[in-house]
């Protein structure tokens, strides 16, 4: 995965890479759905919406088309 790819997890819904670092969670990921449990990137913008996530917690969303038939079929 790189910065700019849509990812979806499966207690956050869909987001974007934003960051990528060398660590034990290494993808900073912002959500599009606002989520208390998130926050705000170190700073980076409004709380809530990001999150450091593992490569095996994010599903890689390859097309629109994937993403319709995850909305249309759950």
């Amino acid at each position: 995965m790189k910065i700019g790819d849509i990812v979806w997890r499966s207690n956050s819904g869909m987001g974007r890479i934003v960051d990528i670092r060398s660590s034990p969670a290494p993808y900073l990921v912002y959500f599009y759905k606002e989520n208390n449990r998130l926050h705000n990137g170190n700073d980076r913008g409004s709380d809530y919406h990001y999150w450091w996530s593992y490569a095996e917690d994010l599903k890689l969303i390859s097309s629109v088309r994937t993403l319709i038939e995850r909305r249309q079929h759950g």
